[in-house]
């Protein structure tokens, strides 16, 4: 529950417990050390296996070390990533025959994931792997791949989106990783246009709306209170905490049946979430927040992401 990806071998001095070997019989494979291998995520040894358990020790430790080989660099601002986070980079990179790993923070969302835009280099200097990195509890990853096959992949047209190169499910406790596959040319967000070249933000947006045309076109309308419509955002717990600074009547608004044009949305379409080639050509990631939403939704957290986003304010 604590670090469900976490490799664990079980030492008993008292022969076969079948509890175990059946934990062990049904433990998920992965892989853990970045070589192209999987392995179960629990396996048991009884005690006339004693070498072999000190075996697989000393493969954990030279896997381990094998791994702190690779060198992260960030450039001149500190990230502060910490142990588990730079393990998950480095099993993203190690099968890119990785030497060194070039790191940017991307900004990204406000949840406890991280996004990350990584270059992963050989021991020559060469450039072996381009990738957005998302970094996070590894429950928020699978849901985030989950929605990405239901949501994204099926329908988005190619070209819109970054497909996923790698999923990292173990070796880094509870951490995991989703990597987006990106072009080197990839290089600024439309958060960066909005701040430098503002004139040229409007054809960039008008762009990400064709994006989202394959959304739209299958949207249907849905009569709900906006009561209903408010819980898909905010809960009633916190609401109670903000609604004596609304300065209206919004209980009587909130009983009132609308109709809402509903659609697949982004849900979380910050400027940083569009990342731009020759600051014009926009591409869609980070899909944790996507499922059906109003379909003005999008629109309106773009437009909002620049008064409330903390990196978007600028």
């Amino acid at each position: 529950e604590v670090a469900s990806g976490t490799p664990a071998v079980v030492f008993s001095g008292f022969g076969t417990i079948d509890l175990v070997s059946e934990l062990a019989d049904k433990s998920d494979h992965e892989d853990i050390w970045g070589t192209g291998v999987s392995q179960a995520l629990t396996c048991f040894k009884d005690k006339s296996q004693f070498a072999k358990c000190l075996e697989f020790i000393r493969s954990v430790e030279e896997q381990d070390a094998a791994l702190s080989e690779i060198e992260i660099s960030f450039g001149a601002t500190p990230l502060g990533l910490d142990r588990n986070q730079k393990l998950v980079l480095r099993i993203f990179a190690r099968p890119y025959q990785g030497a060194n790993i070039r790191v940017e923070r991307l900004g990204g969302g406000l949840s406890s994931a991280q996004t990350f835009r990584v270059a992963v280099q050989d021991g020559h200097g060469a450039t072996t792997s381009y990738a957005a990195a998302k970094v996070g509890p590894i429950c928020d990853v699978k849901r985030e791949v989950s929605r990405y096959e239901r949501y994204v992949s099926p329908i988005v047209p190619v070209g819109g989106f970054a497909p996923v190169s790698r999923f990292v499910r173990a070796g880094a406790a509870g951490l995991g990783g989703l990597f987006y596959a990106l072009a080197k040319e990839y290089d600024s967000t439309l958060a960066d246009v909005l701040r430098t070249k503002p004139d040229a933000a409007a054809e960039v947006v008008d762009k990400v709306r064709g994006l989202e045309e394959h959304w739209q076109s299958g949207a249907h309308v849905k009569k709900l209170c906006v009561s209903a419509l408010r819980r898909t955002f905010i809960d009633d717990a916190t609401m109670g905490k903000v609604a004596a600074n609304l300065g209206f009547d919004w209980e009587a608004v909130e009983k009132t049946e609308v109709r809402v044009k509903w659609c697949t949305q982004h849900r979380d379409l910050h400027g940083l979430n569009v990342l731009l080639k020759n600051q014009s050509e926009p591409l869609l990631i980070d899909f944790g927040e996507v499922e059906e939403a109003p379909a003005s939704l999008d629109p309106l957290i773009l437009s909002l992401s620049l008064l409330f986003h903390p990196e978007c304010k600028a």
